[in-house]
């Protein structure tokens, strides 16, 4: 604590991103849309973060995972390729895959992100503001929304002006940004903008990997028809290349008896990576079950290929009723891509994701007594997935189709108790289908025989020789049952093809070893129906104070995996929040402050299982349910007219009330209390019991402080600002094992920009992570034996420029 009350007085620039610039008479108001309406963030009676353009600019913001370094509450991390899994405030995915729905919603110029990959969108340019809304949004945004939205709202055309500007960065790991925008009057009642932005720097890791390549463009065209009619059609294309995300190997787990393990740490550079010489020769020092011998260097070039591109318009008439939008919109995603995330030698997406919607909503006010907004929204979602997950002596290879369709109607009414006093009423039905056909050929290879069937772990396996080099084969990355075939065949390992129920057996002609054929298949579909609510008093009880208590419900809908097991259930949460937003001193200081209490029941969590034939495959199932509580402080103190301080705190106590595994050895190495509940082919049959654990990615305290200080110079303003973040313990794994704890850590940034007083130009130089130190993002669980963890970049420094014309 003592480091916390040092690095207090140091601060941070507008980290909390709630104002722009401050006014001589006061904080600037910030205008939110989140409730499909423009009011000030202070009179929105929500749990919401607005971080605006200039803000994503300065705090180098290009992707959603840096959005997470300026809002407490949430996380982002890369789990290969350009699929993302979020998290706020505990609640997010733990699996990487198209087909489980995100339990945080990206929207992009109000168009719903159907799926984790919906993060890697290169759209943090020519930004009008970002806005992250916390906690379910059930009314409005809809299902799988249980953790959050996070709306990314871009500058719209303006009708009459011409203008533009060019902004660019230089800086180590040659980083290289550009990004502009052109707005253009196409006659007195249309405008037409178009904007692009390139993102290169060389990886954070020594293998390549933590790199960026996107190119992205955007283009809009605005008309007012008459003044009652508008019509705004926009199209976006992003290009996203480079090597991709990657970890480092920090240790391993050797056995130690049945569900015990030891951690050994690796010794390697936390920016080694997997694939460079020391991180191959310690991958030849694992022994990888469940064939027990050591495992080879990578053998593929990993890389990211993968395009994102849609078009969508906003329809807006002004009836004697209300105001009436449309939104029609359409997607696609496609993804060409190897990575080696959690410790895999290759991954490989192949996939391709198309979606279209359409959302019709009614704003207007019915009386002086009510306020109302009703809407309708349908969607339809295709998606096809070839997959495989290379573990050298595991082989999964997924091949699947999904369709779904959803549509909902929904209402929210506000009643004007008094002039003071609002309740707000909402509600939306949902109607969820889905459908998918498709499976998983699991190859598995055995050291000696089949579990009960001769299969020999350490030390007995040393007696068969699975360790020595030549007497197991090593799977390369191949995409197809017949593939794998043929290369067993081809190689001289396969002894015969003998079929049973599940699959095949495929004894090794050298005798050293059995492989397991399985084939888990769907072909099956879902529906659901889920009414969910929202209930709000919210009072201004002074001029410039607004007090608020909601109740909220959510619901992520359930689905398909193409496995044995092949339908999950829906997950719900219930939210609870108390808060008070608060301008005094002349509005020259802003205080906010929240309580949330959160109840998640059937939590999806995807980890190692035993299905109904006794074969341990990865699956999402309903295992957990949790509560969330906490509570959200912001200050914004406008010291003097050129003097800003800002601090951000969030307490957070996120813990499960009921969550245990079944599973069985080699996939054991879980650190929680287990019982055997009977056997799995000669193996035991383990229920864990890791109730009461830390949530995931639930630090107990996060602080944020900032000093941003104005030198007035003539026709220029010099601004400094310092900025320092403090993030306590937190876990990022289920299984309670040592390396899935990220240490509590300071991370401070430091800015100086010289901008003529007309906003004309502007140069600044940045120094991030001034104490230079490789921080973990994520961990993997051993899937392998190896412990991997994704870091952060160490010091990152460089210079910015900005024209506008």
């Amino acid at each position: 604590m003592k480091q916390l009350f040092k690095h207090t007085a140091m601060a941070a620039s507008l980290l909390s991103a709630h104002v722009v610039y401050a006014q001589s008479a006061g904080l600037e108001e910030v205008v939110v849309t989140a409730q499909f309406r423009a009011q000030s963030l202070q009179d929105a009676a929500l749990s919401i973060d607005a971080v605006d353009g200039d803000a994503l600019l300065k705090n180098g913001v290009t992707n959603a995972a840096d959005l997470a370094e300026m809002v407490p509450a949430l996380t982002i991390t890369n789990g290969g390729g350009i699929n993302s899994l979020l998290y706020m405030r505990g609640v997010g995915n733990t699996a990487n895959n198209d087909y489980l729905d995100p339990a945080i919603i990206i929207t992009y110029d109000g168009v719903a992100l159907a799926r984790g990959s919906g993060a890697s969108l290169s759209a943090f340019y020519d930004m009008e503001r970002v806005e992250v809304l916390k906690g379910p949004q059930g009314t409005l945004y809809g299902k799988n929304a249980t953790g959050g939205v996070i709306n990314l709202i871009p500058v719209k055309p303006q009708l009459g002006e011409t203008g533009g500007f060019i902004n660019g960065a230089l800086g180590n790991y040659d980083d290289r940004q550009l990004s502009g925008a052109l707005n253009l009057p196409v006659g007195e009642n249309s405008a037409f903008r178009i904007a692009g932005s390139t993102l290169e720097h060389d990886g954070y890791n020594n293998d390549g990997t933590n790199d960026q390549d996107n190119q992205s463009v955007r283009a809009q065209f605005l008309t007012e028809v008459n003044e009652d009619l508008s019509i705004r059609i926009a199209g976006d294309f992003s290009d996203i290349g480079g090597v991709g995300g990657g970890t480092t190997a920090v240790g391993n787990y050797q056995p130690a008896g049945l569900a015990s393990y030891t951690f050994i740490p690796s010794s390697l550079d936390p920016n080694e990576g997997q694939n460079t010489q020391a991180g191959n020769d310690y991958r030849n020092t694992i022994l990888s079950a469940p064939g027990f011998g050591f495992l080879n260097d990578i053998q593929d070039e990993w890389y990211t290929d993968a395009e994102m591109k849609g078009v969508n318009a906003e329809i807006k008439y002004n009836m004697d009723i209300g105001e009436l939008t449309v939104i029609p919109a359409w997607r696609e995603v496609e993804q060409d891509s190897k990575f080696g995330q959690p410790g895999f030698n290759s991954g490989w997406w192949q996939s391709n994701v198309e979606q279209k919607s359409l959302e019709i909503r009614l704003a207007g006010e019915g009386s002086e007594l009510v306020d109302y907004l009703v809407g309708g929204y349908y969607f339809d979602e295709s998606m096809e997935g070839n997959n495989t997950f290379n573990q050298e002596f595991v082989l999964p290879l997924q091949d699947y189709e999904q369709d779904g369709d959803s549509w909902a109607m929904f209402s929210q009414l506000t009643w004007n108790l008094t002039e003071s006093t609002r309740l707000i009423t909402g509600a939306r039905y949902t109607d969820d289908h889905k459908e998918m056909t498709g499976g998983i050929n699991n190859y598995i290879t055995f050291c000696g025989g089949l579990p009960g069937q001769g299969f020999a772990t350490p030390p007995a396996s040393f007696g068969v020789g699975c360790q020595i080099p030549g007497n197991l084969p090593h799977f390369p990355t191949l995409d197809t049952p017949a593939q794998a075939d043929a290369w067993l065949t081809s190689n001289g390992w396969a002894a015969a093809f003998i079929p049973i129920p599940t699959g095949y057996i495929i004894p090794l002609k050298n005798g050293k070893g059995t492989i397991l054929h399985d084939i888990s298949s769907v072909d099956d579909s879902v529906d659901k129906q889920k009414t969910t609510y929202r209930l709000s008093l919210e009072k201004d009880v002074l001029e410039d104070t607004l007090l608020y208590i909601s109740f909220e419900t959510g619901y992520r809908s359930g689905g398909l995996q193409p496995s044995t097991t092949s339908v999950y259930d829906p997950e719900y949460l219930d939210a609870y929040t108390i808060g008070a937003k608060s301008r005094f001193m002349d509005g020259r200081v802003q205080l906010n402050a929240e309580l949330f209490y959160w109840d998640y029941e059937d939590q999806q969590i995807s980890y190692f299982a035993l299905n109904e034939l006794g074969v341990l495959e990865n699956i999402t199932d309903n295992v957990g349910a949790a509560t969330n509580k906490g509570l959200d402080v912001d200050l914004l103190w406008l010291v003097t007219e050129n003097t800003l301080l800002s601090s951000k705190m969030q307490w957070l106590d996120a813990s499960y009330d009921d969550l245990h595994f079944q599973t069985s050895p080699p996939r054991d190495n879980i650190n929680c209390p287990f019982t055997i509940t009977g056997s799995n082919n000669g193996t035991p049959a383990l229920d864990f019991n890791c109730s009461n654990n830390d949530a995931i990615f639930s630090p107990e305290w996060t602080w944020q402080f900032g000093i941003e200080q104005t030198f007035p110079l003539g026709d220029f303003n010099l601004i400094a600002s310092l900025d320092t973040n403090w993030v306590d313990d937190q876990v990022t794994g289920f299984t309670n094992l040592p390396h899935e704890v990220i240490e509590s850590h300071w991370t401070t940034n430091a800015d100086l920009t010289l901008m003529t007083t007309d906003d004309t130009w502007s140069i600044s130089a940045y120094v991030r992570n001034l104490e230079d130190n490789n921080e973990v993002r994520s961990t993997q669980s051993p899937l392998l034996g190896m412990a991997m963890a994704s870091y952060g970049p160490d010091m990152t420094y460089g210079m910015r420029f900005n024209y506008n014309f």
